[in-house]
C-alpha cells in the first residue's frame, strides 16, 4: 500500500486538481479511489468524462478512433471509479476475505445515495447527506458471512436484522453471518 501511494504521488507530481488531464482509457481514477484518494473522485472522474483527449459528441460518445468507431470507453472507466468511490468490497490483503467499505473516497461535502452490488452478492445501500452517513443497509442475496468496515469508526452502532433490533456494537470490523434474503440496517447509535 505504501509503494502504491508513493507511485501514485510520483505520477501526479503537481498534485490532482481541476486541470489534471485524464486520458480516455486511463485507470488512474480507479487506482486513486481504491487508494482512498478523494481528489481522484473530485477531479479525475469528471475530467475523464469530459476528456481533453477528444471532443465528446452531444450523445456523450466520442470518435477517438475515427468516424466509424464511436465509443464510450471513457464512461465505462469513469463508472468503475465512481462505484469504487461510493462502495468498495476488497480484501485487506491477498488471500483474505473482502470487506465492504462505504464512501471510502467520496468528498464529504457531496451528498450521495447509492444501491450497489458488492462481492459476496451483498446489495449495499447508503446515504451521505450534510457530511454524515445516515445508514448502511445490506441485503444478503445468497447468504454467507458479511464483513463491513464501520463507517463511523469506533462509535456505537445499532444493527437491525429483517426490520427488528438485533444488537449494538462499536467495533471497526462488523462481522455477521447471513441467510439468503436477510436485510441488515446499520445506524449510528
Amino acid at each position: 500500500l505504501q509503494i502504491a501511494n508513493h507511485t501514485y504521488d510520483a505520477y501526479f507530481r503537481s498534485g490532482i486538481h481541476q486541470g489534471t488531464r485524464v486520458y480516455v482509457l486511463s485507470r488512474l481514477p480507479v487506482a486513486g479511489v481504491l487508494l482512498g484518494r478523494v481528489n481522484a473522485t473530485k477531479y479525475l472522474i469528471p475530467n475523464q468524462i469530459n476528456t481533453a483527449e477528444v471532443k465528446p459528441l452531444p450523445n456523450r460518445m466520442d470518435e477517438r478512433e475515427g468516424k466509424q468507431t464511436t465509443n464510450v470507453e471513457r464512461l465505462g472507466r469513469a463508472a468503475e471509479a465512481l462505484q469504487d468511490a461510493l462502495v468498495q468490497s476488497v480484501p485487506p490483503a491477498p488471500g483474505k476475505e473482502p470487506i465492504i467499505y462505504v464512501f471510502p473516497a467520496w468528498p464529504a461535502a457531496w451528498d450521495a445515495q447509492f444501491k450497489l452490488l458488492c462481492r459476496g452478492n451483498f446489495l449495499v445501500e447508503s446515504t451521505m447527506q450534510d457530511k454524515k452517513i445516515a445508514y448502511v443497509s445490506i441485503k444478503s442475496r445468497s447468504g454467507g458471512i458479511c464483513r463491513l468496515s464501520n463507517p463511523w469508526e469506533e462509535k456505537d452502532i445499532k444493527i437491525y436484522k429483517n426490520g427488528k433490533f438485533w444488537k449494538t456494537g462499536k467495533q471497526n470490523l462488523i462481522l455477521f453471518n447471513t441467510n439468503k434474503g436477510d436485510v441488515f440496517k446499520i445506524l449510528l447509535k
